[in-house]
């Protein structure tokens, strides 16, 4: 699996929209190493301005901004839970939006798949609520707590050097604390 800001309509694109943060932007591109799925890129591209700055279920916008001008298989959208307590409310969002939801499935808790058609196009988004009560600092805090023996305080987790934490994590404990792992561990099986 591979990190890349620029998307091509392809089947082994992903396209990743973020509800919020660059946190969640660095994770992916490091976390995307550990996994085997070669065939898959997760595309963060550059969306316009006014795009850029949405934030919650709003950045969802991007998506469909997106989805008009050109061929989207799969998305990936991580939100932090204090802006999305519920993958229930991204599918009223999109609804709203016009797009019909056909299936969806959990994989864990806060983090399920779901099948939607907008238009004549077929997409599978899957959805990452993360943080057990308000963000992704949570699951990160108890990731570098176990991978480096220690108590993380909260307010250091802002300051942890992600890049080095993935690299000394094996994927074991990457998969038991982010859940972001087992979205990208589904995508890969299927």
């Amino acid at each position: 699996m591979k990190f890349s800001q620029i998307f091509k309509p392809s089947d082994s694109h992903v396209l990743v929209i973020i509800g919020d943060g660059l946190r969640e932007e660095k994770l992916i591109r490091y976390i995307t190493p550990k996994f085997d799925g070669g065939k898959y890129i997760l595309s963060m591209p550059g969306l316009p301005g006014h795009f850029r700055v949405r934030k919650g279920i709003s950045a969802l916008e991007g998506l469909i901004h997106t989805l008009i001008r050109c061929k989207v298989d799969k998305a990936l959208y991580i939100v932090d839970k204090e802006h999305v307590t519920n993958p229930d409310e991204v599918n009223r969002w999109l609804k709203q939006h016009g797009c019909k939801v056909e299936e969806h499935e959990r994989i864990r808790e806060g983090v399920e798949w779901l099948r939607f058609t907008y238009g004549p196009r077929k997409i599978k988004l899957y959805i990452v609520i993360a943080g057990h009560r308000k963000s992704m600092d949570e699951e990160i805090e108890k990731l570098a707590r176990e991978v480096y023996d220690k108590e993380i305080k909260p307010e250091n987790v802002k300051s942890l050097n992600i890049k080095q934490m993935l690299k000394k994590a094996n994927i074991k404990v990457i998969k038991k604390y982010l859940g972001l792992a087992s979205a990208l561990q589904d995508l890969e099986c299927n």
